[in-house]
């Protein structure tokens, strides 16, 4: 009897450091993805600071890209992109402008917000166009595909169609 007794109590102890362990181990991902916001909250407020001086426009570029990269597969990684991208611009780097708002475009409809992803590849295709690429048509094309969406509101869908429409005059 106090064999089957001490087997049980071995047992429950097993069963109940398992538990612990399966605990600890569900909160690490949460604590590292804690940490994960909290520096990507830094390193947008930096990017916030710096994108109040136009000298400082590339600095907040980067700042914005490292804090979407720091998030990860996160539905806010989608808006730092579109301002790394929007700073991107105005510096004249329109590569950096085209791959961010398509990266952005990415992460929003990954996260089902359909007209953010439209917003984003239009914004690739104009500035695409603008630089006279060849992604242009197939970045408006995306974002009109998207527009069709019964996620997007009649007025939301006419301003992504009258941009789109702008585009090619």
């Amino acid at each position: 009897m106090t064999m089957r007794t001490n087997w049980g109590l071995v047992a429950l102890t097993a069963l109940f450091t398992g538990a612990g362990a399966v605990q600890a181990q569900t909160a690490s991902p949460t604590s590292d993805e804690a940490q994960r916001t909290a520096q990507a909250e830094r390193l947008q407020r930096q990017a916030q600071e710096a994108s109040q001086h136009v000298s400082s426009f590339k600095e907040a570029s980067s700042l914005y890209r490292e804090a979407a990269e720091t998030l990860g597969d996160h539905p806010e990684a989608a808006t730092q992109l579109m301002q790394a991208a929007r700073l991107a611009y105005y510096t004249g780097d329109e590569d950096a402008a085209i791959r961010d708002f398509t990266a952005a475009g990415e992460r929003a409809l990954a996260w089902g917000d359909v007209l953010a992803a439209a917003q984003s590849f239009l914004d690739a295709a104009w500035v695409a166009a603008e630089a006279q690429r060849g992604e242009a048509a197939e970045l408006a094309h995306r974002a009109e595909k998207l527009s069709s969406s019964p996620l997007i509101q009649r007025q939301e869908r006419l301003a992504l169609l009258n941009r789109i429409a702008e585009m090619q005059e």
